[in-house]
């Protein structure tokens, strides 16, 4: 299916012609170019949703289109236009499907159980805070200085979160909104989401993984007594909660 229609992109606010076809978004600058200023594959969209607006913004009709490099800020003439856009879109990115070449993505941690941007804190308070790509998948967390080097399998940090507990803030003047913490023998590592939503994603997600590791564990261990027991997921993430590192 193919869709074209002109839209104003991000602040301050250019024209595009934008073209929807064979699972690519595309942006050109002029109607008839040949190139386009932006390609963005169905495969690195992530999220469609609207934005809030001033009553007297002349933009009134925007939206976003959040991808794995960036977020993209788009305005339509109206409103109808708008709506079919982001419906269009939204279901492109839910009716998705990987080809075998994207799930060769990320090598070990292709198709990880969740993954996006955060930022991380450096290992002392003069770095200050960096924005990092994670992914978690199964029982690894990996972080990385970019989405490339995530597709080039150079993650800055692999660990194992069956040797971590999750905790929600941090505590003192340092504080952060949406702040928490991975909490390992070794070190501290602080994590700052962009809302109170994505911040409990993050910390649902590193809970599962722990569920995923403790179960592996106790399989292994049931395997080799020859018994079949796997702790029920309400119990291992009630145990998980109730471990003294991970209460807020």
């Amino acid at each position: 299916k193919k869709s074209t229609g002109m839209m104003a992109k991000t602040h301050p606010w250019d024209k595009r012609y934008c073209v929807w076809e064979n699972n690519q978004f595309s942006l050109y600058v002029r109607q008839g170019d040949t190139k386009p200023q932006s390609l963005i594959p169905l495969r690195d969209m992530r999220k469609v949703l609207p934005v809030r607006v001033k009553p007297e913004s002349k933009h009134q009709f925007r939206f976003e289109l959040q991808t794995v490099e960036k977020t993209y800020t788009l305005c339509a003439d109206n409103r109808q236009e708008m709506t079919e856009w982001m419906m269009l879109l939204g279901a492109m990115i839910t009716l998705w499907e990987p080809t075998p070449e994207d799930q060769l993505i990320g090598g070990a941690m292709s198709m990880p159980d969740k993954q996006g941007w955060i930022k991380k804190q450096g290992t002392n308070f003069r770095e200050g805070w960096n924005k990092r790509y994670m992914a978690i998948k199964e029982g690894i967390l990996c972080y990385y200085a970019s989405y490339e080097d995530f597709k080039q399998e150079k993650p800055l940090n692999t660990i194992n979160t069956l040797l971590v507990t999750v905790k929600v803030g941090r505590g003192g003047k340092r504080e952060k909104t949406h702040q928490f913490q991975l909490v390992t023998r070794q070190r501290n590592y602080e994590f700052q989401a962009e809302s109170k939503q994505e911040m409990m994603s993050w910390v649902d997600g590193i809970q599962q993984s722990i569920l995923w590791s403790l179960n592996q564990m106790q399989s292994s261990t049931s395997e080799s007594r020859n018994v079949s027991n796997v702790i029920p997921p309400d119990q291992a993430l009630e145990a998980i909660r109730k471990n003294p590192g991970n209460k807020a």
